[in-house]
C-alpha cells in the first residue's frame, strides 16, 4: 500500500485496500460504519426528502360554463343582469387542478351550500 500520497489526488481503490498491513506507529486509525440503506439498487444516494401532502396545495376550480361576449353586451351588463349559459341542469361541470381538467361532477347542494358531487376521473396517461 501506498503510504505516500498526494492529498491533491485522492484513490479510492487506494483508500479502500483493506489488508493486514500494520498500520505505522505514528497514524490514525478511526473504524467507520458503512450504511448502504441511503443508496438505491444502483448505488446512487436516496433523496431524503420526503413530500409532506399537507403543505402542497393546488389551486382547484368548478367550471360550470364558458360563454364569448362581445363587448357591446359586457358594457350591458349591471346589477340583476341574468347571463345565461349553455348548460342545462344536471350536466356535468369540469373539476380543474391548477387549470388542467381533472373530473367531471355535478352540482348539489348539501346543508344549504353548493358542493359538487365527483362522478368521472380523467386518465391522464
Amino acid at each position: 500500500m501506498n503510504t505516500e500520497k498526494d492529498n491533491s489526488e485522492l484513490n479510492i481503490e487506494d483508500d479502500l485496500n483493506f489488508s493486514d498491513e500494520k498500520l505505522p506507529d505514528n497514524s490514525l486509525s478511526t473504524d467507520v460504519d458503512l450504511n448502504l440503506s441511503g443508496l438505491d439498487t444502483a448505488g446512487n444516494a436516496k433523496s431524503s426528502i420526503q413530500p409532506n401532502d399537507d403543505i402542497i396545495f393546488l389551486e382547484m376550480s368548478i367550471e360550470v360554463d364558458c360563454k364569448k361576449i362581445n363587448l357591446t353586451e359586457l358594457k350591458q351588463l349591471h346589477p340583476g343582469s341574468v347571463i345565461s349559459l349553455n348548460k342545462k341542469v344536471g350536466e356535468p361541470v369540469n373539476i380543474k387542478l391548477n387549470g388542467t381538467t381533472k373530473a367531471y361532477g355535478q352540482i348539489v347542494e348539501e346543508n344549504g351550500t353548493y358542493g359538487v358531487r365527483i362522478t368521472k376521473l380523467v386518465n391522464n396517461a
